[in-house]
């Protein structure tokens, strides 16, 4: 009884930790021009309307495009990107073509 009662506890403590690490993830929204296209569309550089520019990757499998498609990121479009600031990689979740 005794061990199903600290497996309990431990389990518990552990799930809230994990829960907890992924309520810190930190999603950014950077809005600007698209400056460089390199990597075959796969690494983007926005420069934004305020602050550093900004170079991020493009996963096929995990970004999303809304408001045209891959052939419409090029060089001079405007765009808004949502990234994971604390993603190293600055991974693109979505990126939107504005008009």
């Amino acid at each position: 009884m005794r061990k199903t009662i600290i497996a309990t506890v431990v389990a518990t403590f552990v799930l809230t930790l994990g829960f907890g690490v992924v309520a810190f993830a930190k999603d950014v929204t950077a809005k600007g021009t698209i400056a460089v296209v390199e990597d075959e569309g796969k690494q983007l550089t926005i420069k934004p309307e305020a602050g550093e520019n900004l170079v991020c990757k493009f996963s096929s499998k995990r970004s999303k495009i809304e408001g045209g498609s891959k052939k419409d990121v090029v060089v001079g479009k405007s765009v808004t990107v949502l990234y994971d600031d604390e993603n190293p990689a600055k991974e693109i979740k979505t990126l939107t073509l504005n008009p």
